[in-house]
C-alpha cells in the first residue's frame, strides 16, 4: 500500500475496495493495482492455503514486490513500488487468525542489482521500475541433472533424433512431431530446448508441456494437442489439460518465439509447473501437477528443429547459463531491459527479431526518414507488442512528472526512440516533465521532426540554429507605409496520458501500405510520445468522435490535455502500429 495510507478511519470493508492510495494486492493467483488487474496466474493459489501455511512480503531491490509461500518466492509480482509502504493483510472468508512468524531483511544475491540507467539510455526517467532478474533473487536453487538429459526414442513419426538424442528434427510435413525428454522431471529440476529452426511458411509453433502417463510404448498422435489423458500443455498463449483449454492467456506467445529462444519447464516443490523464457521465470501455469511426469516437446508448424539446453556443472544459477548471458545487455530502455524484448539484437547475438517489431521496423523504413533522427543501436527501438511486453512483465501505467502523473504505456504499439537535442536536454528532458501521447499522420512525421516539437517553433532537435527558410531571431526593419506584423497564434496541440485515445483512428489517421518481404497490404498508424511541462497544459473531456469508448482508466474530465504555449513539448519517440 503507498505511502500515507497506514492507519487512520475508513478502513473499508475489504482490501479490493482500498483506493484511498495506490494499492498493489494478491489475491487468489491474481496481481491487482487499485483494484484493476494485472496478472493471472501468479504463483500458488492463495485460497488453497491451509493451516500452518506462512506467507510472506517482500520489497526486492529493485523496487519489485514478491509474495513467499512457506518460504519459496513465487518470483515479482509487481515493479515501481515505493520505498515507504505498507504491508497489508485481509482476514476474509474462512481466515479468522494470523500471526506475525518473523520479520527478516533479505539481503539481494551479488548480480541481481539493477543497473542505473544513463541519461542518454533514451529511458523514461530515473523511475527505478527495472525489473527483477526473474527466477535468481530469492527463489529455490534449480536442481541440474547428474547425467545428461536426452529424448526418448520413442517419438513421432516425423522425427530425427542427433547429436546423442539431444537435438529433435522434424523432416517432413507440419506434424507427428512429438518428442519426450527420457528422465523424469524431477522437483526443482529446470528442463531447457531452444528453437533451433523455424519454417515460415507454416503456422502456429511448439508446443511444450508434460505428460504423466508412461512415454516409452506410448503411441503419440499427430499432434500434441489430441493428447487426451494426463496432458498439461503450454501452446500459444494459453494454458490446455487434455485437451481442453484451462487458462486463456499466459506468458507470452510461444507462437511468436524466434530462433535461438530458450524454453524451460520446472516442477516447485509444490508441484506447480513453471514456465522459464530465456531464463526468467514466467510464473506457475499449472499447479499441483501429479508426479512423476515427463517434459513433452511437439515440433508443431512453424518449429522445425530443438535442442536441449543443460546448465554447466557447477552452475549455481541462471544467470550462469551461456544463452541467458549472451542475450543480456544492461541496456535500459523505460525503466526495464530492452534486451528481453525480441527487437533487433547484436551482431552476435542468435536472435531475430519478433514479427511484429519486424514488420514495425519495416514501415518505418519506408518512410524514409534521416537515420540522424533516432537513436541508434541497440537503444533504438522497444517492442510492446503482447509478447514482448508479457516477456518483460510491463505494467499498463506508470507515474511521471512532479507532481506525479500517471500514463499508459503504448501497449500494441512499437517505439522508435528520438535523439534529443545536447542542448535542451539538460533544462527540458528531466523526470519533472510529464509523458504524454499525440495522434498524427505519416505526412507530418517529417515536418514535425525538424520543428523539434508539436505545433509551431523552429528549433530542430538536432540543432538549435534556425531551419533553413525559416526567419531568424530578432526583429527586422519594417519596409515603407507597411503595417506592423501582427504575431501569429500557434494551433492548440492536443495531447492525452492515454494512447488508446490519441491512437484513435480520427487523431492518428491510417495508411496502407505493401510490407515489401512478404508483399501483404496492412494499415498502419503513427503517432509521437512527448515530455509535456507541467502547467503547460488544461485537461478536459475528450473532443474527438470516438468508435470505441476512451479509456475507462482515466477521469473523462481529464483524458486530453490542451497546450498552445510554444516550447511545452518535447519529442521523445515515434510510435508506430500495424494491422
Amino acid at each position: 500500500m503507498g505511502p500515507g495510507a497506514g492507519g487512520g478511519p475508513g478502513v473499508p470493508p475489504s482490501l479490493p475496495e482500498l483506493r484511498t492510495k495506490t494499492t498493489w494486492m494478491v489475491s487468489s493467483c491474481e496481481v491487482r493495482r487499485d483494484g484493476l488487474l494485472q496478472r493471472m496466474n501468479y504463483g500458488r493459489n492463495l485460497e488453497r492455503l491451509g493451516v500452518g501455511s506462512r506467507v510472506g512480503i517482500r520489497r526486492g531491490a529493485d523496487d519489485s514486490m514478491h509474495i513467499l509461500v512457506d518460504g519459496e518466492d513465487m518470483g515479482p509480482a509487481a515493479t515501481g513500488i515505493a520505498k515507504n509502504v505498507w504491508a497489508v493483510l485481509d482476514l476474509y472468508g474462512p481466515v479468522r487468525s494470523v500471526s506475525i512468524v518473523s520479520s527478516t531483511r533479505l539481503e539481494e544475491p551479488e548480480g541481481t542489482q539493477p543497473p542505473s540507467p544513463s541519461s542518454d539510455t533514451g529511458s523514461e526517467g530515473d523511475e527505478d521500475d527495472e525489473d527483477e532478474e526473474h527466477g535468481l533473487g530469492g527463489e529455490d536453487h534449480v536442481s541440474i541433472m547428474p547425467t545428461a538429459l536426452e529424448f526418448l526414442e520413442n517419438h513421432g513419426k516425423n522425427i530425427l533424433l542427433s547429436n546423442g538424442n539431444r537435438t529433435a528434427t522434424r523432416v517432413a510435413s507440419y506434424n507427428q512431431g512429438i518428442v519426450v525428454i527420457s528422465q523424469p522431471l524431477a522437483p526443482q529440476l529446470l528442463v531447457q530446448v531452444r528453437i533451433d529452426f523455424l519454417n515460415r511458411q507454416w503456422t502456429s509453433s511448439l508446443v511444450l508441456g508434460v505428460i504423466t502417463c508412461p512415454p516409452e510404448r506410448l503411441n503419440f498422435p499427430a499432434s500434441a494437442c489430441a493428447l487426451k489423458r494426463a496432458a498439461w500443455l503450454l501452446r500459444g498463449h494459453g494454458v490446455f489439460h487434455n485437451g481442453l483449454k484451462i487458462c486463456e492467456k499466459f506468458g507470452p506467445n510461444l507462437d511468436t518465439c524466434p530462433e535461438g529462444t530458450v524454453l524451460g519447464l520446472r516442477l516447485d516443490s509444490s508441484g506447480g509447473l513453471h514456465l522459464h523464457v530465456n531464463g526468467r521465470d514466467q510464473g506457475v501455469a499449472v499447479p499441483d501437477v501429479p508426479q512423476p511426469c515427463h517434459a513433452l516437446v511437439d515440433l508443431y508448424g512453424q518449429c522445425e528443429q530443438v535442442t536441449i539446453v543443460s546448465p554447466e556443472p557447477g552452475a549455481a544459477s541462471l544467470k550462469s547459463t551461456g544463452t541467458q548471458g549472451d542475450m543480456e545487455k544492461a541496456d535500459m530502455v523505460d525503466g526495464i531491459k530492452e534486451s528481453v524484448c525480441w527487437g533487433p539484437p547484436s551482431a552476435a547475438s542468435p536472435l531475430k527479431s519478433c514479427e511484429y517489431h519486424a514488420l514495425c521496423s519495416r514501415f518505418q523504413e519506408l518512410l524514409l526518414l534521416p537515420e540522424d533522427y533516432f537513436m541508434p543501436q541497440p537503444k533504438r527501438s522497444l517492442c510492446y507488442c503482447e509478447s514482448c511486453r508479457k516477456m518483460r512483465g510491463d505494467e499498463a501505467h506508470r507515474r511521471r512528472g512532479e507532481p506525479p502523473r500517471e500514463y499508459a504505456l503504448p501497449f500494441g504499439w512499437c517505439r522508435f526512440n528520438l535523439r534529443v537535442n545536447p542542448h535542451l536536454e539538460a533544462g527540458t528532458l528531466t523526470k519533472k516533465w510529464h509523458m504524454a501521447y499525440h495522434g498524427s499522420n505519416v505526412a507530418a512525421i517529417r515536418r514535425v521532426l525538424d520543428r523539434g516539437e508539436l505545433g509551431a517553433g523552429t528549433a530542430s532537435i538536432l540543432s538549435c540554429r534556425p531551419l533553413k527558410g525559416e526567419p531568424r531571431g530578432g526583429f527586422e526593419e519594417p519596409g515603407e507605409n507597411c503595417a506592423p506584423p501582427r504575431e501569429e497564434q500557434p494551433p492548440p496541440v492536443l495531447l492525452s496520458p492515454s494512447l488508446q485515445y490519441a491512437g484513435a483512428e480520427t487523431l492518428a489517421s491510417k495508411v496502407q501500405f505493401r510490407d515489401p518481404k512478404f508483399q501483404r497490404t496492412h494499415q498502419a498508424q503513427v503517432a509521437f510520445q512527448v515530455c509535456v511541462r507541467p502547467g503547460s497544459y488544461t485537461p478536459g473531456p475528450p473532443s474527438a468522435i470516438l468508435r470505441e469508448p476512451p479509456d475507462p482508466h482515466f477521469s473523462p474530465a481529464e483524458l486530453e490535455w490542451v497546450t498552445k504555449e510554444k516550447g511545452a513539448t518535447l519529442l521523445y519517440a515515434l510510435l508506430v502500429r500495424v494491422e
